[in-house]
């Protein structure tokens, strides 16, 4: 949860509560004749995206994925609010195999659980800005 939903514990949508949801609007999107595209990564042991056909849906950040701000600062991903480095004062290479970068490419921040699953490739543990607001005791039960 970024943005508004981080600010309003209304508008969270668990990991867990995920398929329900997810189900229900592609459902309604197929009736419609609307084109459903969902993108979120989420720990395959918690809702497996996969068997439910919406794809691979492991974090990207940093790895086949990037934003750059008006400013020139370089970000993991568009939903992440936190600078690896700037263009404008950095060269793209030294943004590029920076730690901070290379922490979100090896998957640094997924759960010791996550490390140690043979998951994880697929994965990547879920989304870094999920477990950082909302903690890991959704994993842990």
């Amino acid at each position: 949860p970024t943005g508004s939903a981080a600010l309003n514990e209304l508008l969270i949508v668990r990991y867990r509560e995920l398929g329900p949801h997810l189900e229900a609007i592609q459902e309604a999107s197929q009736r419609q004749g609307v084109e459903f595209m969902w993108y979120s990564p989420t720990p395959m042991c918690m809702f497996n995206p996969v068997s439910h056909g919406f794809g691979n849906k492991g974090c990207s950040a940093c790895d086949g994925l990037l934003s750059v701000g008006a400013n020139g600062d370089v970000i993991p991903c568009a939903s992440y609010d936190e600078s690896v480095g700037n263009l404008l004062r950095e060269d793209f290479g030294d943004i590029w195999q920076s730690q901070r970068a290379r922490q979100f490419r090896t998957k640094f921040w997924a759960h010791s659980k996550c490390q140690n699953c043979d998951q994880l490739p697929i994965c990547h543990g879920g989304c870094p800005l999920y477990w950082r607001q909302m903690g890991y005791e959704e994993l842990d039960k």
